[in-house]
C-alpha cells in the first residue's frame, strides 16, 4: 500500500473546524434570545409611552381643578408630564432602532449559514423557517413604526399647548383649551389602537421565536 497517496489532515485543522461548527450551533440560540429581549424591551417602552401620554392628557384635562393648588402649580405639573411624554417617546424610538439593528445582524447570520449545509433537506427547511421569521419580524417592525408615527402629532400639540398656556395662564386661557384636550384624547384612542396592534405582533413574534 502506498501511503503517500493519502492526505494527512493536521489535527489542529480538525480541531479548528469542530470549534467553528460548535460555535455556530451554540451562538444562534444566544442571538435569538438577544433579539427576543430587544423586542420585549421595545414592547415595554411602547406601553410605558402610552401610559405616560394618558397621564399627561388627564393632567391637562384637570388643569385648574386641583383643590388647594394654584394654577401655576398645575401648569408646572403639566409641563413635567409633557416632558416625560417626550422622553418616553424618544426612549421607545431608541429601543426600536436597537431592535432593528439586532434583527439585521441575526437574519444576516442565519442567511449566511444556509450555504454551509451539506444536507439539502435541512437547508431547505431552515430557509423556509428564516423566511417565515423574517416576514413576521417585518410585520412587527411595520406596526411599531406606525405606532411611533402616531405619537408625533399628539406630542406636537401637547408641546404647543404648553407654549400657549405660558402666555395665557388664566381662567379664560384654561377654558379655551378644553376642546383641544378633548380632541387630543380622541387621537390618543387611535394611538392606543395602533399600540395594541404592535403589542400583539410583538407577542406573536416572541412566541414564534420561543424555544
Amino acid at each position: 500500500m502506498n501511503l503517500s497517496k493519502f492526505v494527512v489532515v493536521p489535527s489542529s485543522f480538525l480541531m479548528v473546524t469542530l470549534v467553528a461548527l460548535s460555535g455556530c450551533a451554540t451562538s444562534a440560540p444566544k442571538e435569538a434570545a438577544k433579539l427576543v429581549s430587544r423586542v420585549e424591551e421595545s414592547r415595554r417602552a411602547l406601553q410605558a409611552a402610552e401610559a405616560q401620554i394618558r397621564s399627561t392628557l388627564d393632567t391637562a384635562n384637570s388643569l385648574g381643578q386641583t383643590e388647594g393648588d394654584s394654577l401655576q402649580t398645575d401648569f408646572q405639573r403639566l409641563n413635567s408630564e409633557i416632558k416625560l411624554s417626550n422622553e418616553n417617546r424618544d426612549d421607545f424610538g431608541k429601543r426600536v432602532a436597537s431592535m432593528d439593528k439586532t434583527s439585521a445582524s441575526y437574519f444576516t447570520a442565519w442567511a449566511a449559514e444556509l450555504d454551509t449545509y451539506e444536507t439539502e433537506e435541512f437547508r431547505t427547511r431552515s430557509e423556509a423557517r428564516l423566511e417565515e421569521t423574517r416576514g413576521r419580524y417585518n410585520q412587527l417592525m411595520t406596526t411599531m413604526q406606525q405606532a411611533e408615527e402616531k405619537f408625533n402629532p399628539l406630542l406636537a400639540k401637547l408641546n404647543d399647548l404648553s407654549r400657549y398656556l405660558g402666555f395665557n395662564l388664566n381662567p379664560t386661557g384654561v377654558a379655551s383649551i378644553k376642546t383641544n384636550v378633548g380632541e387630543m384624547s380622541s387621537e390618543a384612542t387611535d394611538l392606543s389602537t395602533a399600540i395594541e396592534t404592535a403589542v400583539q405582533e410583538a407577542d406573536g413574534f416572541v412566541t414564534l421565536m420561543g424555544p
